[in-house]
């Protein structure tokens, strides 16, 4: 078997000649598009070869009588008053391996299935090169009022009479866009630039479209413009209240929406288009408006069902199809309406959909106040004191046999083994430093090797370990992973006792059915106080793979775009990388012959979409300086690039609050009591308040905490700005500095393990 790597860093260049010329109502740009064959991974045994890329989204052809090559996703960012009216191209290219067969598509299966596929088959019937059409357009998106056109591009072509591959390293493309005079109503209103950057090809070309955004060079010091929602009930809504403080603690300034308060205000003949009115309003009325968290079980609030369907290439072909939550539907405002033919069915090729994202949307699937609390207290958690001294930086990839057993160089594994191992080495390895611990059928890296079974009990005891990360590939239901011993069961991860913060991600199917009843594997997961699953990202219906034995499957394609932004975005926020690749999944979403759209609407994103991911060790901040003399605040955090945030603590921020970028700032004629907090990717927030006198009351410290002042008075009742109660100082050091002294009254508790000092300020 030989094996051409791809580990370095895509070069796909998108290079503008120096103009664009325009023609009577037409603009002409011209473009390159340049591709390393590094950019690749191709494996070729007993002649056949089999390609793949460890940097896009991609699919395959759904064909078994053509080549596997792959089609990649290319989105480009054009004016909002553009539309294209033709393209064409010139290429280049190189051959890349003489005498050999490509292996033909694969029958696209689903993850609750098993398949056997004997043997790799090879193509001999298709024209003497293929494809013949190497790029093909597909749609035009908007997003946030960016305009991006779709394309799918093979860099590859096959000369099929000779048994040749060559690679096509240069597209130069004319494209021919009609302009039109510039519709008033058509505006960007949003500063989403960073995420249209990440996603088109031609990023540079964002500056052409500057003229159009109207609230360019708005200021990010705002009392007004939220930047996150939550929307839940009257009963949860004081547990997501501790999260939206948190979070505008931070510097994401946050409100809590409940859906009794929406139904009253909005109209609309469902629950869901109500929901969505809201969203709508506040994205049109805050230009920072980019994350959604809909706290709560599909009885709090509604999931909008939509129809997934999916026709595969069997002969004779099988269709798939079902009605599956799609919490999409809430993040796209380019169509309200999702049954625009009036059929009563949601989410139809033929509604012709504008289903790209404009914001970051989650789920808690939640029921209780209990669930809940658990739900925000791990997530708060994992934000602002994650433990550096018992943080694993592991993966554990794990998995159980799909379709088949294979020789694979004299030694026996079965499907899921190879290409989860070949998984990690092309999509993780090069991009981080964590380590990795195999757990499959046919192998483990534990003692006895395959002889420790993948069965409940180890998954279990493995779990309980707190990786960072966990992959798992098996077939599935919504109560069950599949494993060598029965199944892995609801009532394990009900039970699951895991001290360090973990995210799942998983290609098994209907594991985050959180529509069904009883409750789904990630809702045991997430409603578990104990369990340490901070997120969970998998499909709830269908997940898909591939039953042969090299290619990955589409559902693990989507998985490995997923861990390549996380370790290599400068921005890591969980739903924003969802967000991200949702949207480079839209050139292949726009018929029911791509699984593509399938798990567009299934993969449903679990957790918190602003939280960031870490990816290694968290750091500390450790030579923060604050100084505080009559009402002048001056913060120097020692680390470049930070965020610094300066809010109110008596009304969430709302008379004052400030947010700066850097090194250091300074904050002057602050008269009433202020929380400081630094953060920057990596790091473990930096956590302070200050104020001429600074209250404590009803509090309970886990992690570093400092105070500032000219005096602290600590106590369960010593202030009717909040809830009374005691303080409680469970872990880490609190530093208490006071110019005038510190009054420390009754209910004041340090428990084992943490500290305090008082020190003259």
């Amino acid at each position: 078997m030989k094996i051409f790597k791809c580990m370095k860093k895509i070069l796909l260049l998108f290079m503008l000649f120096p103009l664009c010329v325009k023609i009577t109502g037409e603009t002409v740009k011209n473009l390159r598009l340049h591709f390393n064959k590094d950019d690749f991974s191709i494996t070729v045994a007993n002649r056949i070869a089999y390609i793949s890329t460890s940097k896009y989204i991609y699919s395959y052809e759904n064909d078994p009588s053509h080549q596997a090559l792959p089609q990649i996703s290319v989105n480009l960012l054009v004016g909002p008053n553009e539309e294209l009216s033709e393209y064409s191209y010139i290429k280049t290219e190189q051959l890349l391996i003489d005498n050999v067969f490509v292996a033909a598509n694969p029958v696209v299966m689903p993850t609750n299935e098993e398949v056997k596929q004997k043997k790799d088959t090879i193509v001999s019937s298709v024209p003497d090169y293929y494809p013949q059409n190497l790029v093909n357009y597909t749609g035009c998106h908007i997003i946030n009022g960016y305009k991006c056109l779709s394309f799918t591009i093979c860099p590859f072509r096959y000369d099929n009479a000779n048994r040749r591959l060559y690679m096509v390293q240069d597209f130069t493309f004319k494209l021919s866009l009609q302009t039109s005079v510039m519709n008033e109503n058509v505006k960007i209103q949003h500063n989403d630039s960073t995420f249209i950057k990440s996603l088109v090809a031609n990023p540079e070309d964002i500056n052409l479209y500057d003229k159009y955004n109207v609230i360019k060079g708005q200021s990010a010091k705002t009392n007004s413009q939220y930047e996150y929602v939550i929307i839940t009930n009257n009963n949860l809504k004081p547990v997501f209240q501790k999260l939206a403080k948190w979070k505008t603690q931070k510097g994401i300034k946050t409100t809590v929406l409940t859906v009794e308060n929406i139904y009253a205000t909005y109209s609309g003949n469902t629950r869901q288009i109500k929901i969505k009115k809201a969203l709508k309003n506040l994205y049109n009325n805050c230009s920072t408006f980019k994350y959604a968290l809909l706290a709560g079980d599909v009885d709090i609030v509604p999931a909008q069902m939509c129809l997934v369907r999916f026709e595969n290439s069997a002969t004779p072909p099988t269709i798939y199809a079902n009605y599956c939550p799609t919490d999409l539907y809430y993040a796209c405002f380019g169509t309200m309406n999702w049954d625009t033919n009036g059929n009563g069915i949601s989410g139809e090729v033929e509604d012709n959909l504008n289903i790209s994202p404009d914001i970051a949307i989650t789920r808690a699937p939640v029921s209780s106040i209990n669930d809940a609390e658990a739900f925000v207290d791990r997530i708060i958690s994992y934000e602002s004191a994650p433990n550096a001294q018992t943080w694993a930086n592991n993966i554990l990839m794990c998995g159980n046999v799909m379709g088949s057993l294979y020789d694979y160089n004299g030694i026996i594994m079965s499907d899921t083994h190879y290409k989860g191992e070949k998984f990690y080495t092309d999509y993780i390895a090069n991009y981080w430093s964590g380590s990795k611990v195999s757990f499959y059928d046919t192998g483990t890296d534990f003692p006895g090797g395959a002889n420790y079974a993948f069965s409940p009990q180890n998954i279990q005891k493995e779990l309980s370990k707190g990786y960072t990360f966990i992959n798992v590939d098996t077939h599935g239901s919504p109560t069950t992973w599949q494993t060598e011993v029965f199944s892995y069961p609801k009532s394990y991860a009900d039970t699951l006792n895991n001290s360090n913060q973990t995210i799942i991600i998983t290609s098994a199917c209907y594991t985050n059915a959180f529509d069904s009843i009883p409750e789904c594997l990630s809702e045991a997961f997430v409603r578990n106080e104990n369990s340490g699953i901070v997120a969970y990202f998998g499909c709830s219906r269908y997940g898909w793979y591939y039953p042969d034995q090299y290619s990955i499957g589409p559902s693990n394609i989507v998985n490995a775009n997923l861990y390549n932004h996380i370790f290599n975005d400068n921005s890591n926020n969980y739903g924003e990388i969802v967000r991200l690749v949702k949207a480079s999944m839209l050139p292949f979403c726009n018929s029911y012959y791509d699984v593509n759209r399938w798990l567009l609407f299934g993969l449903n994103p679990i957790g918190d979409p602003e939280m960031p991911i870490f990816t290694n060790v968290p750091q500390k901040f450790t030579n923060v300086s604050i100084s505080y003399t009559n009402g002048t605040l001056t913060v120097n955090t020692g680390v470049s690039d930070c965020k610094i945030c300066v809010a109110s603590t008596n009304d969430m921020g709302d008379s004052y609050y400030d947010i700066r970028n850097g090194t250091s700032a300074s904050f002057s004629n602050l008269t009433d009591e202020y929380s400081i907090c630094v953060t920057k990717k990596g790091y473990i927030p930096y956590i302070a308040k200050c104020g001429n006198t600074v209250y404590m009351q009803n509090e309970s410290i886990n992690r570093d905490y400092e105070l500032y002042s000219n005096q602290t008075i600590a106590g369960s009742n010593v202030t009717t700005n909040v809830s009374s109660g005691p303080v409680k100082i469970n872990k880490g050091k609190t530093t208490i500095k006071g110019t005038n002294g510190v009054t420390i009254n009754d209910s004041f508790e340090v428990k084992n393990g943490a500290s305090i000092e008082i020190r003259a300020n």
